[in-house]
This record gives C-alpha cells, sequence and structure tokens, in this order.
C-alpha cells in the first residue's frame, strides 16, 4: 500500500529554474459541475481518505508538474534545445 502525505510541501524540493518562460494558456478548466465533488478530507469507517484538493501555483507538486508539463511541450514543439538548456 502507498502513503501519500497531503501537507504542503512536505518532503518536496521542487523549484521552478531559473528565469523560466511561463506560457498563459487562454483555456479553463472545464465546466464547474464536471469538477471533483470528493473535495472534504474524511476519514471513511475502514480509515480510507479518498479526497481532491486545488493545489496552489507556488506549491512543490504544481511546479514538478508545470516543470515536467513544460519539458514535454518544448519537447513536442522543437524548443527544447533553445529552452531547456
Amino acid at each position: 500500500m502507498s502513503v501519500r502525505n497531503t501537507h504542503k510541501g512536505f518532503g518536496s524540493s521542487h523549484v521552478l529554474p531559473t528565469n523560466p518562460i511561463l506560457l498563459d494558456f487562454p483555456r479553463s478548466d472545464g465546466d464547474p459541475s464536471n469538477w471533483p465533488l470528493n473535495t472534504t478530507f474524511r476519514v471513511d469507517d475502514e480509515g480510507h481518505v479518498n479526497y481532491m484538493r486545488e493545489v496552489a501555483i507556488d506549491e512543490p507538486l504544481s511546479i514538478k508538474w508545470r516543470t515536467e508539463v513544460g519539458a514535454t511541450l518544448a519537447s513536442r514543439l522543437n524548443m527544447a534545445r533553445e529552452y531547456l538548456a
């Protein structure tokens, strides 16, 4: 069984690279009626916790996701050498 600590920044050291190039995506996260409903931290009768929470833009988890997506986009747009050096 895996265990994930949900405390902000715990055990994480992801940081943005020096002078990152930030891209703005003029898209939304979709219709709010499709957003997750299980957003309340609650322990069930068996001791399980299953919920989702918004991750702040400056949290290490968010930074990790953003840098990984950015590297993939740069690679697919043939920008890897220019921007990932």
